[in-house]
C-alpha cells in the first residue's frame, strides 16, 4: 500500500489485494468458541491503514480499504463463522468509515462510488433484518447529499422492495425500513398526498396515521390507527383465550408474535417477546412436552445468536 499522503488523492491501493487478505483469515477460522473473536480483531486491523489515509486527508485511499473490507465480509457472511456479531462490527466501523469520506468528497464519480458502496451496506442491513450496521451509512446519504443523488438513491431504495421474500416474517419491517428511509430522502419534494402513498405502499401506519390526523382527515386517521390496533393485538386476544380448549393454536400465535417483536430490533421488543415465549413454554410444559419447549428455545437462541439485547432478555425470564 502506498504510506498516507503519497498516492496525491488518487486511488492506488490494491482492492483486490485486501479482499485476499480478509478472506485468508476469515477462510481459515476454527469453529471453536473465542476463535471468530480473534479473526474479527484480526480483519478490524486491516483497518488501520484506512484510518491513517483519512487521517493524512487521503480520502480516496481510505475509501479503497473500506469498501473492501465491508464488501468481501457482507459476500461471504454466510460462509463466515462468527458467535455474536463481532465481523458485523467491522463493517459497522466501515460503514462509518466510508460516510466520513463521503463527507469530505467533492468529485462527482468519487461521491457517486461512495454512494454505492454505502448503499450496498444499506441494502445487506436490510435484507439481513436490521443488524444496525448502516445506522450511520443511512444518515450520510440523507444529510450529506445533494438533491440529485437523495433522488438517485430513493431509485435504488425502490428498487428493493420486489426483491423481498412475502412469506418471510421480516418483510413488513423491512418494507416499513424502506419506506422511513424513502420519506427521509425525499422529504423537500413530498406533497401530502405522495407522503400518504408511500406510508400506504410500505405499511407505515403509525406515519400514515399521525399525518392524516394532522391534515384534519380524522375518519381516516381513525381507521388507520385503528388497523394498527387490530392486526396485532386481535391475535394476542385470541391467543390468549385459545389458551385453555386450543392451546396449540395459542402456541403458534405467540410464537408468530414473539418472531414479530423481534424484528423491531430493540430491548423493549425482546422483553416482550420472552412474555411470549414464556407462555409458550408453560402451555409446552402443561401438555407434556417439556422437550418439544427445550428443542425451541434452543433454535430461537440459536437463530438470534448476534442478537445480544435479545439474549440477555431471555436470560432475564428465565427461558
Amino acid at each position: 500500500m502506498p504510506l498516507p499522503g503519497e498516492s496525491a488523492g488518487r486511488p492506488a491501493v490494491d482492492a483486490k489485494a485486501i479482499r485476499r487478505q480478509v478472506r485468508a483469515i476469515t477462510g481459515h477460522t476454527p469453529h471453536e468458541w473465542g476463535a471468530s473473536y480473534a479473526a474479527a480483531s484480526e480483519v478490524g486491523r486491516l483497518l488501520q491503514p484506512a484510518h491513517e489515509y483519512a487521517a493524512a486527508g487521503d480520502w480516496a485511499n481510505a475509501a479503497v480499504v473500506y469498501a473492501a473490507i465491508a464488501d468481501t465480509i457482507l459476500e461471504d457472511y454466510n460462509q463466515i463463522y462468527e458467535e455474536e456479531g463481532e465481523y458485523l462490527a467491522v463493517v459497522r466501523q466501515c460503514a462509518d468509515g466510508l460516510a466520513d469520506c463521503l463527507s469530505q468528497a467533492e468529485d462527482p464519480d468519487r461521491r457517486r462510488d461512495l454512494l454505492e458502496a454505502l448503499f450496498r451496506i444499506w441494502r445487506w442491513d436490510i435484507h439481513f433484518g436490521g443488524a444496525g450496521i448502516s445506522d450511520n451509512a443511512a444518515d450520510a446519504m440523507v444529510t450529506d447529499t445533494a438533491a440529485e443523488e437523495r433522488a438517485l438513491l430513493a431509485g435504488w431504495a425502490r428498487a428493493v422492495l420486489p426483491s423481498l421474500d412475502p412469506g418471510s416474517l421480516a418483510t413488513g419491517w423491512r418494507q416499513e425500513a424502506i419506506g422511513g428511509f424513502l420519506l427521509e430522502l425525499e422529504a423537500d419534494l413530498l406533497d401530502d398526498e405522495s407522503f400518504l402513498r408511500i406510508c400506504r405502499e410500505t405499511g407505515r401506519t403509525r406515519d400514515l396515521a399521525a399525518r392524516l390526523f394532522s391534515l384534519g382527515r380524522i375518519e381516516e386517521a381513525t381507521d388507520a390507527a385503528r388497523q394498527l390496533f387490530h392486526s396485532y393485538h386481535t391475535d394476542l386476544a385470541v391467543a390468549k383465550a385459545a389458551e385453555a380448549t386450543r392451546p396449540e393454536a395459542a402456541i403458534h400465535l405467540y410464537l408468530d408474535a414473539a418472531n414479530s417483536v423481534i424484528q423491531l430490533r430493540n430491548r423493549g421488543s425482546y422483553a416482550e417477546a420472552a412474555e411470549y415465549l414464556t407462555r409458550v413454554r408453560d402451555l409446552l410444559r402443561k401438555s407434556g412436552q417439556a422437550d418439544r419447549w427445550t428443542a425451541l428455545i434452543a433454535q430461537i437462541r440459536y437463530d438470534n445468536r448476534r442478537l445480544r439485547a435479545l439474549q440477555d432478555e431471555l436470560n432475564r425470564a428465565g427461558l
